[in-house]
C-alpha cells in the first residue's frame, strides 16, 4: 500500500516549531519513505518521521532530510507495534519568502521481507525432501542438491 502526504510550510517555520501532519497505517510493516523536494527550496526546508517521540526517520535525531529538485529514500522496514500506526511528518522552512510544499511517499506491506525469505526458504526445503524422494522411488542415481 502506498500512502502519500503533500505538508506546505510557511515561510520562517522554525525547526523547533515544524509544521505537524500525522499518517495513519493500516499495515503491519512501513517498508520503505521516499520525500521529495520540488525545485526552488535549495535545501531550506527539511523533514523528519516520528512514531511518537522517536525520530524514525532519518535514524538520527535531530537530523532532517533535506534537498532540493531530488526525491530522496529510506528503507525503515519498521514493524507497527499498534493498528492504526500513526506516524507524524514534521518540517520545517529557513526560507523567509516562499512557502514550500514537500511530498511524502510511504510504502507499506502486511509481510516483512524476513517473512518472505523464510517462506522461501522453507518451500526450497520441503521441494528438496519430495526431489529426494522422487529419485529414490524412481531409482535416478546422484543426489539433489
Amino acid at each position: 500500500m502506498l500512502y502519500v502526504v503533500s505538508i506546505s510550510i510557511p515561510p520562517n517555520t522554525p525547526k523547533d516549531k515544524p509544521i505537524e501532519k500525522e499518517i495513519k497505517i493500516f499495515e503491519k510493516w512501513v517498508e520503505d519513505i521516499t520525500i521529495y523536494f520540488p525545485p526552488g527550496h535549495v535545501c531550506l526546508t527539511g523533514v523528519a518521521l516520528f512514531y511518537g517521540t522517536d525520530q524514525i526517520f532519518p535514524n538520527e535525531e535531530q537530523e532532517w532530510v533535506k534537498g532540493n529538485d531530488i526525491p530522496i529514500k529510506g528503507y525503515l522496514h519498521f514493524r507497527a507495534p499498534e493498528k492504526p500506526l500513526r506516524l507524524k511528518v514534521k518540517a520545517y522552512n529557513e526560507d523567509d519568502t516562499y512557502t514550500h510544499t514537500v511530498y511524502v511517499y510511504i510504502n507499506t506491506s502486511d509481510i516483512s521481507l524476513d517473512e518472505v525469505n523464510k517462506s522461501i526458504v522453507e518451500m526450497t526445503n520441503i521441494l528438496r525432501e519430495l526431489l529426494e524422494e522422487w529419485r529414490k522411488v524412481f531409482s535416478i542415481p546422484g543426489e539433489v542438491v
